[in-house]
């Protein structure tokens, strides 16, 4: 569910004009958002790492339209 939510926002960030970095940075701090008071951390599969290869294959998705 995040996963999608993320891939999401980030075809929308790119419609809207967004450079991959940024978009990754803002997405990041949405999640550290999310998550800030709760008991866990970030659900296993939404770390730094993940969101940036969500970000950069949703571009790369978009650029081969």
């Amino acid at each position: 569910m995040y996963r999608r939510e993320i891939a999401e926002r980030a075809q929308l960030l790119s419609r809207l004009g967004y450079a991959p970095s940024r978009t990754i940075a803002r997405l990041q701090a949405n999640l550290d958002w999310d998550f800030e008071l709760a008991e866990q951390q970030r659900p296993e599969g939404l770390s730094d790492k993940d969101v940036t290869d969500i970000v950069k294959a949703t571009y790369l998705r978009r650029s081969s339209r």
